[in-house]
């Protein structure tokens, strides 16, 4: 049995209109993104690839941007 998909930000928050997979994909946490929301998630290499990106990971995440060229 595979991931369940979830959806994913671009660079500008907005949906990409593709699914990704929790394998695939970091949880980010944007500024005044309310609490009571669901996790949302953003493309493994769209939050390496841009700085201010890779600030909002998760810190749970964070890892995952580190050390994704080591797998």
């Amino acid at each position: 049995m595979g991931c369940p998909p979830v959806v994913c930000l671009n660079a500008d928050l907005q949906p990409t209109g593709e699914f990704g997979t929790p394998a695939s994909a970091v949880r980010i946490r944007p500024d005044h993104w309310p609490a009571f929301a669901d996790a949302v998630w953003m493309e493994i290499t769209n939050a390496k690839d841009n700085p201010a990106l890779a600030a909002m990971v998760d810190p749970l995440d964070q890892d995952r941007i580190d050390t994704e060229d080591e797998e």
